[in-house]
């Protein structure tokens, strides 16, 4: 037996042992490194396609802007951003439709929904499955002070009613309509409520009536009906598409009412369908269009040089939402829908895009009101 040459094939066994075990080790090692580098990913819903597309559009594009500046400075806990976009087409059905997608895909933190008309189901799923909605502009009275899975960035629709109705008072409106939304009804019906309760005046009249439907004829017949009744202040509950249609009716009627228009319907859909016909309408918002922070604002020109179009209110919250659950991740350094949750709720005051806002132990947001008229073509501060 040739022992040097068995020594030689030991010695040449044991090294190709050693470079297998050196490079399961190292493979071990990148396949690690490679899955803590793998992307946090998170949702986003929202209505995308359906009638008031423009407020799930606008919400998008500013999500989608944050992570671009989130992973521009380095990320979160050193790794990607990823956001994945559902359209929910502003129906409950299809927002627990894309709610239980995410859930399947491992994803449990949503941006959305965008309309409350489809609040009540998703956040029922959200409580019973494990999710975490982060929504912008979800502002059912009814949602508040409760200890589930909503944070909203967006106050309830109280004093969008209290605003709306100071302009009424201002402007001596006397016979008051309010039209009302039947996609995004709860929200529309809230306000509606709170402006009749508002007003003190028992010789006012306030009239409400349902949107009968997108249908030039159906448009036309609600104009004509507003106008023979002489009404001098309207409430136009809608989306910026459907205010457009009614403002070019009441353009064609020569028909000048008090209009005012609560923050859903501030979209650039508002000036790109309405024109001129919007000009001398009154609209409330919670972010401050009229300040030159703003509109000198990294965000606002970065944003025209993306999308072309200039940030809505809901670009705003949808950009602040994705930086408030960045932060709470950075924070608790963790990913997990609970720890996020309680890491927003241990503090109370965020600095947003829009200006400074207030979280309490709901996860219900405080923010001012503001109030502006159309002149030409913008939005400009009004008020007594």
């Amino acid at each position: 037996m040739n022992m040097g040459n068995n020594v030689s094939q030991k010695g040449e066994s044991m090294k190709t042992k050693m470079k297998v075990f050196l490079t399961m080790i190292l493979l071990t090692t990148l396949f690690s490194s490679c899955a803590q580098k793998e992307s946090i990913k998170i949702g986003f819903a929202g209505g995308l396609s359906a009638s008031s597309y423009d407020l799930g559009v606008s919400g998008m594009y500013g999500a989608m802007m944050a992570v671009e500046v989130i992973n521009d400075a380095g990320g979160v806990l050193g790794r990607k951003l990823e956001i994945e976009f559902k359209n929910d087409f502003n129906t409950p059905s299809g927002a627990l439709k894309v709610d239980k997608e995410f859930k399947e895909s491992g994803i449990e933190i949503i941006i959305g929904h965008m309309i409350s008309g489809v609040a009540d189901a998703s956040i029922n799923y959200a409580n019973e499955n494990g999710l975490l909605l982060v929504s912008p502009t979800i502002a059912a009275v009814h949602l508040g002070q409760l200890d589930d899975a909503l944070i909203r960035l967006i106050p309830d629709n109280q004093s969008q009613a209290e605003a709306m109705q100071k302009i009424f008072a201002e402007k001596k409106s006397k016979k008051i309509a309010i039209v009302l939304s039947t996609a995004n009804y709860t929200f529309a019906q809230q306000i509606a409520d709170h402006i009749r309760k508002e007003n003190l005046d028992p010789n006012i009249v306030i009239e409400t009536i349902l949107h009968q439907g997108d249908q030039e004829e159906a448009v036309h017949s609600t104009s004509l009906y507003l106008s023979a009744g002489a009404f001098d202040g309207i409430a136009l509950l809608l989306s910026a598409e459907q205010v457009a249609k009614y403002a070019q009716h009441f353009r064609k009627f020569d028909y000048h009412p008090t209009v005012v228009l609560p923050a859903w319907s501030m979209t650039n859909e508002l000036f790109r369908l309405g024109g001129k016909s919007v000009e001398g309408y009154f609209c409330v918002n919670y972010v401050d269009f009229g300040t030159d922070d703003l509109k000198e604002s990294f965000f606002v020109k970065e944003y025209y040089s993306h999308y072309g179009v200039y940030p809505t209110f809901a670009s705003i919250l949808s950009y602040d939402a994705v930086f408030l659950i960045a932060e709470a991740m950075t924070n608790s350094k963790s990913t997990d829908h609970q720890k996020v949750k309680l890491e927003i709720l241990s503090k109370t005051v965020y600095r947003g895009i829009g200006g400074n806002y207030e979280l309490d132990r709901f996860g219900d947001t405080s923010r001012p009101i503001h109030t502006f008229i159309i002149e030409k073509g913008e939005y400009v501060r009004w008020g007594p």
